[in-house]
């Protein structure tokens, strides 16, 4: 009687343990935050805060100095194999056309993986104030702890950049 008793007591604490387990069934969230920076001539700082829950990744954009009422392209950025991106020392001016520049800017962000739009407006002050949760693959910017998160002027140039890093959630 007592061989049965103990397994049967393994059996009751699982069953009263599985309605929790079911109860959380989307995967555990991922959080990490972005300090952006200017690149080049620009004045544009602020920060950013992603979390990545599955294929759902929230941002929370703050920023400022950007042109007034103008959408402002965010883009994430990175290289394959896990290489880490970085953010540029200088970026082209405005009227720059040097494909040499553009090829400096690209050498440290890599390439474009996901652009998210839609992309923050900036309010009459130059500030962003921007919160949208978007559906996308995440295995595309995997690992996202090694991409960069890059803020454009709205004629493509990049004016902010920040490394994204992450943090333990509890």
């Amino acid at each position: 009687m007592r061989s049965t008793a103990i397994p049967a007591l393994a059996v009751l604490l699982l069953a009263a343990a599985a309605p929790a387990a079911a109860e959380y069934p989307w995967p555990k969230p991922e959080s990490f935050e972005v300090e952006l920076s200017p690149i080049g001539e620009s004045d544009v700082t602020g920060t950013a805060h992603l979390v990545l829950r599955g294929d759902r990744l929230t941002v929370l954009v703050r920023a400022f100095g950007l042109d007034p009422t103008k959408v402002h392209p965010l883009i994430i950025h990175g290289f394959p194999y896990g290489r880490a991106s970085t953010c540029p020392d200088a970026a082209p001016a405005v009227e720059e056309t040097s494909t040499l520049a553009g090829d400096d800017v690209r050498s440290a962000l890599g390439f474009d993986l996901i652009g998210l739009d839609p992309s923050p407006e900036a309010d009459r002050g130059g500030t962003v104030a921007f919160e949208h949760a978007y559906e996308i693959d995440a295995q595309l910017i995997a690992p996202l702890s090694r991409r960069t998160l890059v803020l454009y002027h709205e004629s493509g140039i990049p004016i902010a950049c920040g490394e994204i890093r992450g943090y333990l959630t509890g």
